[in-house]
């Protein structure tokens, strides 16, 4: 930086903090330079990895198996006029499809903030739900290795089964709402 001074000759002035009248940094009179605002308290759980991992390949298997599937049978089904091969085809894509989107749009990570609504993130969307509207946490009746996460409203939120802290977030919100049911967890 350069500064003109009296003489009017420019000379080099290194930047400081500044000083009031009173010799206090920042014209604060205790003498303390302010701390930037809080953020408030940020608790994240997440879905394991490694159960992550597993299910993504597992359907990824799947899904490569379909494509070998309709390579290898679909033109002779075709040439044959087959049409049970191609409806059980139809029928094994729509349900390949199906819990394509059902999995990404499972939550992987929970982001519990003080004061704000819990915030579940999943590879398609961003959900919010505030703890008050949490009704319930049961698993899965049918397998057995999955959460549902009921809320008022009728909404259900699906949850892999293998969160890390997933009894300090039943127990966080079991808090602000005492009226919590869980089964199963």
């Amino acid at each position: 930086m350069t500064e003109t001074g009296d003489s009017g000759m420019e000379k080099d002035v290194q930047p400081s903090h500044a000083v009031s009248t009173n010799g206090t940094a920042n014209g604060n009179a205790r003498g303390h330079v302010p701390l930037p605002a809080a953020r408030p308290e940020e608790i994240i759980f997440r879905v394991s990895t490694l159960t992550l991992v597993y299910r993504y390949l597992f359907l990824g298997l799947l899904t490569l198996f379909g494509i070998a599937f309709l390579y290898l049978v679909v033109p002779g089904s075709l040439a044959a006029g087959e049409i049970f091969t191609l409806a059980v085809l139809l029928v094994w894509i729509l349900a390949l499809l199906r819990y394509w989107l059902y999995l990404l749009d499972m939550p992987y990570r929970i982001v519990l903030r003080t004061g704000e609504p819990i915030e579940f993130r999943s590879i398609l969307r961003k959900r919010t739900v505030s703890m008050e509207e949490i009704r319930g946490f049961r698993v899965s009746p049918v397998y057995p290795s999955f959460l549902r996460i009921q809320t008022t409203g009728r909404k259900t939120i699906p949850l892999v089964n293998h969160v890390t802290g997933l009894h300090e977030l039943i127990g966080r919100v079991k808090q602000v709402n005492p009226d919590l049911q869980t089964k199963g967890c």
